[in-house]
């Protein structure tokens, strides 16, 4: 199992996942900028989104409602899945979203949980995160990860937030990934209505 990373792409879209990881950046006052948006992620609710449906291997369907995006890939191979979509060329340019689908391959185990605990190791290794951002809970029929990043774009400090929602079912895993640059307050709606609205049907 690998968690990729690419700015814009989940563990792949990131700026250029193991709990109690220390980071190697000093906490400053660009650390609680961070944690303070997260917060805002977890604690507002009121934003509406896009409803959209994908049709998974094996019969399943997976439901959410996300900002309004166009599909820039969708492909299905026996039991791998690849949806990938953006809101670049919009009005707001800034969000991302994939969703990718394959057979585990994780030492911890088959189980959400511990497919997450495999994915969280991997986002150790991502360029620019903020490790003491990293949080994540399972509930639902999944669990799902947070986490920031920042690069260098130029002359400029690019900020990303990132969403991780991972399921598992009939031996795959599931991860469908959000991100946002340059948060807002006015993102937190969004985002925590497209974490309400996710179900995978199997």
């Amino acid at each position: 199992m690998s968690a990729r990373a690419s700015l814009g792409s989940s563990a792949r879209h990131h700026a250029n996942g193991h709990p109690n990881s220390r980071s190697k950046l000093n906490p400053g006052l660009e650390t609680m900028k961070i944690q303070a948006a997260l917060l805002l992620i977890l604690t507002s609710f009121t934003g509406v989104g896009e409803a959209t449906t994908l049709s998974l291997p094996d019969n399943a369907t997976l439901t959410f409602d996300a900002p309004p995006m166009n599909k820039v890939v969708e492909t299905t191979e026996g039991a791998t899945y690849k949806y990938l979509a953006t809101s670049a060329g919009s009005a707001d340019d800034r969000f991302n979203l994939s969703v990718y689908v394959e057979p585990i391959n994780c030492d911890f185990g088959k189980s959400t949980k511990k497919v997450t605990e495999c994915f969280l190791k991997r986002t150790e290794k991502i360029p620019g995160i903020h490790l003491e951002s990293r949080s994540n809970s399972c509930g639902r029929g999944r669990c799902e990860v947070m986490y920031a990043t920042t690069a260098n774009v130029g002359n400029r400090q690019v900020r990303q937030l990132h969403v991780h929602a991972i399921f598992t079912y009939r031996g795959k895993w599931v991860d469908l990934h959000i991100s946002v640059l340059n948060p807002t307050q006015g993102d937190s709606n969004l985002l925590v209505h497209f974490a309400d609205s996710l179900a995978l049907r199997k």
